[in-house]
This record gives C-alpha cells, structure tokens and sequence, in this order.
C-alpha cells in the first residue's frame, strides 16, 4: 500500500469524529452511536492513513483499576483497503502501544473469521471467530 501512515492518538470525545464514522460506517455497513468507551475513556487509537485520508483505525483503552489490563475494543477499515494487511498493522501498532504503556494483559473480541486470524498473529487469541481473547 502507498504511503501508509500510522499516527498515534490520545483522545476523548463527546461526538464521533466524521472521518472515523466514515470508516466505520463502510467497515460494518452501518453508523451507529460510537463506541462507549470513547465518551468514558481516554482512547489510544491508532490512525491508518493514506494521503492525508483515514482508512482504518484501532481504538483501545485502559481499563483502569488495579489490574494492568487493556481493551483492544475497536478495528475498522474502510471496504475498499480491506484485505490489504492494514488491519493487522493497526491492531499490531494498538498492541504495541499497550504494551510500551507497561500493560501485557490486553482482551479482545473478534467479530468476524478475518479478526480471529489477526488476533491469533498479534499473540491474543486462539483463533477464528472467538467470542474473547485474553492473552
């Protein structure tokens, strides 16, 4: 892929950001409310870029508390630049950045059999689809 970029940011938002609804919008099929997480936690969330443009994004967060323990919550990447490997270099830069954060307990959930696949290379599940992954 041309010119892929990841960035790394640290965010909260009250209202979903247009470029990631329109992400996720063409990664599910449909837009709805964003994530919880991103109102009630401050999210890393890696950002594929092309040109400037969002293609894919990993959200991920803190849980917080006691445990050292992280959520892999959210992978999207727009239809026409899936199956390209960009969602396995989002969610592997997301667990990458967990784990700088001196976090090695990370859960997941895959939704579909290309998740499961993705997750089972980054070391977090056992295959394809699960319903959770702990590693």
């Amino acid at each position: 892929m041309a010119d892929l970029r990841l960035r790394r940011v640290t965010a909260r938002y009250d209202r979903w950001p247009r470029d990631m609804r329109r992400v996720r919008k063409s990664a599910f099929g449909s837009f709805e409310n964003p994530p919880t997480c991103l109102r009630r936690h401050e999210c890393w969330i890696v950002r594929a870029e092309v040109d400037g443009r969002l293609i894919a994004y990993a959200l991920s967060y803190d849980i917080g508390g006691d445990a050292l323990m992280a959520c892999l919550d959210e992978v999207a990447v727009h239809a026409k630049h899936q199956g390209l490997g960009v969602g396995f270099a989002v969610s592997g830069e997301a667990v990458r950045w967990i784990r700088e954060c001196g976090i090695e307990d990370i859960t997941c959930m895959a939704i579909d059999e290309r998740m499961g696949k993705i997750l089972a290379r980054l070391g977090l599940a056992d295959g394809a689809p699960v319903l959770d992954g702990h590693s």
